[in-house]
C-alpha cells in the first residue's frame, strides 16, 4: 500500500565540499522510506543560498495539485540561507514506483516544460551588489542535479539533490596600494579572442552527462567578453583584498590569454592571465593588484606633444584624439581607432633610454613609463595593427612627441608687442633640453604645417641618421619627395601622418612646399597651423606644441628688433629675458642641416603661423659672422618645406 509523501523541508547536516561523488551527473539512487520526508538541495561549497532562492523541478512521475507530472515547478527554499545546503518547501507527491527528479537553480519560467530542451544564458553584463561573492554569481550560473527516489513506508529519510554548476566562475582577489583604499571599483571585464565566454546555451537535463551546447541553432547569441558592474559597497577597495566573481562558459583557452580590465573612475588596469582548459563546476582564483595609476597627461588638455618631468613614472594619454581634438578653419579632426602602439624613435643612443615601455589599453589610451633619466625626446605611434611587408607593426595612424624635460610654466617670459598685446614665450626651443647655446639647446626641427619633429641635425645627404635610436628600421628616418601626381590634399596629409619620420623634400610643381598639390597660391594650405587670416589664429590639430602652448603668430614677434648676437645666438630688444639659439635649419630640398651654431657659423630660423603667397613666415637672423653683413627680418618669407625651429607661446 502506497502512502503519500509530503515534502516538508528538512535540512541535510553533513554535506561538504564540491558536489558530485563520481564522474556521472546522476547521484547514487536511494529510496525514500517514509510517509513524511523532505527534499533538500546542496550547492557546491563555494556557493551559498540567497533569501529569495527558488529551485526549478521536473518529475514526470510525481503529482502536482492532483495531476501527474511536475513540469518546471518553482519551489522556494525554507532553510539554509547563507549556506550551501537548503531545504525545499511545497507539497508535491511522489508517483508510483521510481520517481526521476531533475532540479536546477536559479528558477526561470522561460525554461519551459521540457527538461530535455532548455535554453540558459550567461549574460554579458553581470552585477555584484553584496560583499559576499559566494552569493553574488548565483543568478548568472546554472546549477543542476538529478536524483531518483521511491515512496516506501518506513525509516524516514530526506531526498537530497546535490547540484553542480554547468559553468565555471572566475573569482578575483583584488588588492591595492594606499592610493586605492576606500575608493570605489566600478567594473571588471574579461575577454579573449575567438572563444564564447557568454551568450545562449542549449541544455538537456535528462542526459547522462549534462553539458552546455554552445551553438544549438543560429538564433543563440555569443560573446567573447563579460563585464561585471560593482554596485554599492561591493567595489570599495580595502587594505585587504576584496573579492569579485564572474560566471563564464568553461572553454578551452590553453595557449591563449584571458584579458582582464579593471576600471576605477577614469583609470584602467589591464592584466593578462595565461589561458587554461577551464572546466565546469570549478571556481578559479585570480589575484589582481591595483598599483598607483598612470599620470593622466590629458587632465589639462590634448596635444601632439606631451612634456614629462618624472623619471621611472607611468603616464598615459588618449590615443583616439588627433592633436588637440578641436576643429579650426578648414580642418575637422577625426577619431582614431588604434590597435597597436610602439616607440618610433628616441633621442638616446640606446633603446629605452627615454621611454622604458609602452602599451595600448582597451579604451584607446597609450600608457608609457619614463626611463630613469629625464632629458630627451621620443616619438610614440599607434597603428591599425595590420602587419604588412612595408609596415611590420601596421600602418601608422597618428604619432605623438614625448618631451622629457623638467620645465615649469613659471619659466615663461612675457613679451608685449607694439600693439600692447602680451604673449608668454617658453624660454626654451621646442624639443630642447636646456637654453644653453649647444646641442642640448637646439631643439627639434619642423616643416611648416606638420606636427612631427626631426632631429636638430637633419638627414645627412650621404648617409644614415646616426643620432638617437630607431626601434624599427622600416619606420626610420628618410628624405623623400611627395609628387602632386600621387594624389590631392587629403592624400598629402595622410602621408604626413603615415610617415612621421619622412622629410618631404620640395619637388617640382610644389612651390617649395612639402604639401604636394600643385604650384601656386591656390594650391597651398594656409589652415594647417590655425592662422589662415594671418591674425592671431588658434591652435590646430597639426600644431606641434605641447598642452597649453602653440606656435606663435607673427604678431608675437613683431616688436623684436636690434639683435645682439653672442654665444652662438642672440637676444632681441622687445624680447628681454629670451635667448634665441642659432640652431640652423633643414634645407627644403634635402632635409640636410645648414647654418647650425658651431664654429663661427650659425643662423636663426623660427617659425610663425603666418603665410604670404606660397611661403610661410619665419623670423630670421644671420649675424655678421655668418654672412658678410648681418641680416634680420621678422617677416621672412620661407619655403614651407624648410625645417625650422619653433619657440612656443602660451595659448
Amino acid at each position: 500500500m502506497r502512502k503519500d509523501l509530503l515534502l516538508l523541508g528538512i535540512a541535510v547536516t553533513s554535506l561538504t565540499g564540491l558536489s558530485g561523488c563520481g564522474s556521472d551527473d546522476e547521484n547514487t539512487t536511494w529510496g525514500v522510506s517514509a510517509p513524511d520526508a523532505a527534499i533538500t538541495v546542496s550547492l557546491p561549497s563555494d556557493f551559498a543560498w540567497n533569501n529569495d532562492s527558488k529551485v526549478g523541478l521536473y518529475c514526470a512521475q510525481a503529482y502536482d495539485n492532483g495531476a501527474v507530472g511536475v513540469n518546471n515547478k518553482a519551489i522556494a527554499i525554507t532553510s539554509g540561507v547563507g549556506t550551501s545546503n537548503a531545504g525545499l518547501a511545497n507539497a508535491i507527491k511522489p508517483g508510483e514506483g521510481t520517481n526521476k527528479l531533475y532540479a536546477y537553480y536559479p528558477y526561470s519560467e522561460a525554461l519551459g516544460e521540457n527538461p530535455a530542451k532548455v535554453k540558459v544564458t550567461i549574460p554579458v553584463l553581470q552585477k555584484q551588489n553584496m560583499l559576499n561573492p559566494t552569493q553574488s554569481t548565483n543568478e548568472y550560473s546554472f546549477f543542476y542535479g538529478t536524483q531518483t527516489a521511491s515512496a516506501v513506508d518506513a525509516n524516514p529519510m530526506p531526498v537530497n539533490i546535490a547540484m553542480k554548476n554547468l559553468f565555471c566562475v572566475l573569482e578575483f582577489n583584488i588588492g591595492t596600494t594606499a592610493f586605492g583604499v576606500g575608493k570605489q571599483l566600478s567594473e571588471i571585464t574579461v575577454s579573449t579572442d575567438d572563444a564564447k565566454l557568454a551568450g545562449d546555451f542549449g541544455v538537456n537535463l535528462t542526459a547522462d552527462k549534462v553539458v552546455a551546447d554552445a551553438v544549438p541553432d543560429a538564433s543563440y547569441t555569443s560573446a567573447s567578453s563579460i563585464t561585471l558592474k560593482m554596485e554599492g559597497t561591493a567595489g570599495t577597495l580595502a587594505a585587504t583584498p576584496i573579492k569579485a566573481r564572474i560566471a563564464m562558459n568553461p572553454v578551452q583557452l590553453e595557449g591563449k590569454q584571458l584579458k582582464i580590465t579593471v576600471k576605477l573612475g577614469n583609470d584602467l588596469w589591464e592584466f593578462k592571465e595565461d589561458g587554461r582548459n577551464y572546466l565546469a563546476n570549478k571556481v578559479y582564483s585570480i589575484d589582481l593588484n591595483l598599483t598607483d595609476p598612470p599620470l593622466n597627461l590629458n587632465e589639462k588638455g590634448y596635444a601632439n606633444s606631451y612634456m614629462v618631468a618624472q623619471p621611472n613614472t607611468a603616464y598615459k594619454f588618449d590615443a583616439k584624439i588627433q592633436g588637440n581634438g578641436k576643429a579650426t578653419t578648414g580642418i575637422t579632426p577625426a577619431s582614431i581607432n588604434p590597435k597597436d602602439v610602439f616607440i618610433v624613435w628616441e633621442s638616446s643612443s640606446i633603446q629605452n633610454g627615454v621611454i622604458k615601455d609602452v602599451k595600448l589599453s582597451a579604451d584607446g589610451f597609450v600608457t608609457f613609463t619614463t626611463s630613469g633619466n629625464i632629458g630627451g625626446n621620443a616619438l610614440i605611434a599607434v597603428t591599425d595593427g595590420i602587419p604588412t611587408e612595408e609596415f611590420p607593426k601596421g600602418t601608422i595612424l597618428w604619432s605623438w612627441h614625448i618631451w622629457s624635460i623638467d620645465y615649469d610654466i613659471s619659466q615663461d617670459v612675457n613679451v608685449t608687442n607694439s600693439d600692447g598685446v602680451g604673449f608668454h614665450f617658453m624660454n626654451i626651443n621646442l624639443g630642447a633640453l636646456s637654453s644653453t647655446p649647444d646641442e642640448s639647446g637646439y631643439g627639434l626641427k619642423y616643416q611648416w604645417g606638420r606636427k612631427d619633429p626631426f632631429y636638430f641635425d637633419g638627414i645627412p645627404a650621404g648617409g644614415e641618421v646616426t643620432t638617437g635610436f630607431v626601434t624599427e628600421p622600416m619606420y626610420g628616418w628618410q628624405s623623400s619627395s611627395y609628387s602632386p601626381e600621387e594624389g590631392g590634399a587629403d592624400l598629402s596629409l595622410y602621408y604626413s601622418a603615415v610617415f612621421p619620420t619622412a622629410f618631404f623634400k620640395s619637388g617640382y610643381g610644389t612651390s617649395n612646399d612639402w604639401y604636394g598639390v600643385g604650384e601656386g597660391v591656390e594650391n597651398r594650405n594656409n589652415n594647417l597651423w590655425g592662422n589662415p587670416e594671418n591674425k592671431l589664429g588658434t591652435k590646430s590639430i597639426y600644431d606641434p606644441c605641447p598642452v597649453g602652448y602653440r606656435v606663435p603668430p607673427q604678431a608675437a614677434c613683431k616688436s623684436f628688433s636690434n639683435p645682439n648676437y653672442k654665444n652662438f645666438g642672440c637676444t632681441f630688444k622687445g624680447a628681454e629675458g629670451l635667448f634665441f639659439i642659432g640652431a640652423g635649419y633643414l634645407l627644403h630640398s634635402s632635409g640636410g642641416i645648414s647654418g647650425k651654431g658651431y664654429g663661427d657659423q650659425y643662423t636663426l630660423r623660427y617659425w610663425t603661423t603666418n603665410t604670404k603667397d606660397t611661403d610661410a613666415i619665419s623670423y630670421r637672423y644671420d649675424p655678421p659672422v655668418s654672412s658678410p653683413s648681418p641680416y634680420f627680418n621678422i617677416n621672412q618669407q620661407t619655403q614651407r618645406a624648410q625645417g625650422s625651429t619653433v619657440r612656443c607661446i602660451r595659448e
